[in-house]
């Protein structure tokens, strides 16, 4: 199964996708799209893989997966969707992802 998202982790990971493939080619830019996918995967079968991070909003929790971090929640059925997919080097505050929260998860 794969992760549900939000429309702006979406964007995240299409927005990882191009500037790797910018950087590296194709080849290196699927392969690295598809490690982080099956990194997220995970997350499905272990919904509380990924540590608390309350201090960016009550929920919040965070996956860490070599250079990159994956926000996410849990919705009410205990069931993870990803909120942001961001660079560990990326400025992150709590204003910035409560944003995110909106529109909810996607399939897929």
């Amino acid at each position: 199964m794969t992760l549900r998202t939000t429309r702006a982790a979406r964007q995240d990971l299409i927005d990882i996708f191009r500037w790797s493939r910018s950087r590296w080619g194709n080849e290196h830019a699927v392969a690295f799209l598809e490690d982080l996918l099956r990194a997220m995967a995970r997350l499905e079968a272990q919904p509380k893989l990924g540590p608390s991070r309350d201090d960016l909003g009550a929920g919040m929790r965070a996956l860490t997966h070599r250079q990159h971090v994956v926000y996410y929640l849990l919705d009410e059925a205990g069931r993870p969707y990803a909120i942001a997919v961001w660079h560990a080097k990326r400025h992150r505050s709590k204003a910035r992802l409560s944003g995110r929260r909106k529109g909810g998860p996607k399939e897929g």
